[in-house]
Formats: structure tokens, sequence, C-alpha cells
């Protein structure tokens, strides 16, 4: 259990939203949300939102989305 000063999320690792992964891969939000879903792209549950690592948005951009 992470105490009070230590935040839940690495403040080194970085995330991006589910819109902004769309908006930088060019796809829709629903075509994330569906690739998460499928193990396409990883993710995690922080809350209610998805937050996807910025590793998997570096390697979208440079290697495409499979």
């Amino acid at each position: 259990m992470p105490s009070p000063e230590s935040p839940a999320i690495p403040a080194s690792t970085r995330y991006v939203t589910v819109a902004e992964f769309a908006h930088q891969t060019g796809l829709q939000p629903p075509t994330v949300y569906r690739m998460m879903q499928q193990g396409r792209i990883k993710a995690i549950r922080y809350g209610r939102l998805r937050k996807i690592p910025r590793e998997e948005l570096e390697h979208a951009l440079i290697h495409g989305i499979k």
C-alpha cells in the first residue's frame, strides 16, 4: 500500500489518455478502446479512466499498430 507521500502511479512513469493516443495515431477513440480489449494496446485503469503508457504510444508511432 502506498504511503501518503507516494503517489499511486510513479511520477517517473508517463501515461497518455485514450483521446491523446487516438489523436497522435490517427485512430478513433472507440477503435483504441476495442484494441485495448483485444490486448493489442496495453493500458491500466486509474479509477474510471484508462491510461496508456507513453511507451505504447511511441511504439505505435514507430512500428505501427498490428
